[in-house]
């Protein structure tokens, strides 16, 4: 397809500007019938965007590895190898762009790019549904305008998502052994029934003890962050897989599925049974 060139200015919480880029989009494609990838690993000049659009595959970027599903965004510098395997057949975006720095009007001397590797996406509605867009918004179903400024917003969408998550993780970065220690109990037993009592006896702290510390590091509270966990697994689940709703509160933590409806209605605005049939790729 044609070059696109759009700018995109981030901005700090304070509102000065934090960073200018001027992006070119190389190659968009999106593979809309389900199939193994061509390649099993490239090298381009360019930076590079994949995405799963169904299923999951596994990656490897330099020294960081793993499998990248729905709900995640692997960015690729310039350079880098880029390894990738489906298990299965799978739909997938692909984007290649240019990705300059605008020192001029930044106000910097040196360039700061977002995040690169795999990203999750934490507002998955807002991501899934960009993925949509790109699915349908395929070449010949417009003109070359239209379609030339629809793929310059998605692109623009999905790059400053990817600065909020840089800023959100972050802020959740810290060096309180006590809480990195919890954080990992909570990543790896969310499934199960866990209390804040139990977590706080863990890190040997009291109750107030553990929240104060647990929110100044993560900036949620033990018991949000486990919700946290246990919501997006489900999310995942619930575009990815075709179980129950009451199979699906098992495998995240809930005593059932009416109560898993209503912790994700309270959270989302709608019912996981309405949110699979709107977002699923």
């Amino acid at each position: 397809m044609h070059c696109i060139i759009m700018r995109i200015y981030y901005f700090a919480a304070g509102g000065s500007l934090l960073n200018v880029f001027r992006t070119k989009i190389m190659h968009c494609f999106y593979r809309n019938s389900a199939a193994n990838f061509a390649h099993s690993h490239s090298t381009r000049p360019h930076w590079y965007i994949l995405a799963a659009g169904t299923k999951q595959f596994w990656y490897k970027i330099g020294d960081s590895e793993g499998y990248s599903k729905v709900g995640d965004l692997i960015i690729c510098p310039p350079g880098f190898t880029l390894y990738r395997h489906s298990p299965e057949p799978l739909e997938f975006l692909s984007i290649s762009f240019e990705w300059q720095y605008d020192l001029e009007h930044s106000g910097y001397s040196d360039p700061i790019y977002p995040i690169f590797g795999n990203i999750t996406i934490r507002d998955r509605p807002r991501y899934i549904s960009t993925l949509k867009n790109y699915k349908e918004m395929v070449p010949g179903s417009t003109t070359f305008q239209v379609l030339k400024s629809y793929y310059t917003h998605l692109l623009d969408d999905l790059l400053f998502t990817c600065l909020l998550e840089k800023q959100y993780y972050q802020k959740k970065k810290t060096k309180d052994q006590t809480i990195i220690d919890a954080v990992r109990f909570l990543d790896e037993h969310a499934k199960e029934s866990i209390s804040l009592k139990s977590v706080a006896d863990r890190a040997s702290l009291s109750q107030a003890q553990f929240c104060r510390r647990f929110q100044a590091a993560v900036g949620l509270s033990p018991m949000q962050y486990l919700s946290d966990i246990r919501l997006r697994k489900a999310e995942s689940m619930l575009l990815e897989t075709n179980l129950s709703i009451d199979h699906i509160s098992n495998e995240c933590g809930y005593q059932n599925g009416f109560y898993l409806s209503r912790v994700f209605t309270k959270k989302y605005g709608i019912s996981p049974s309405k949110y699979r049939d709107m977002y699923r790729v």
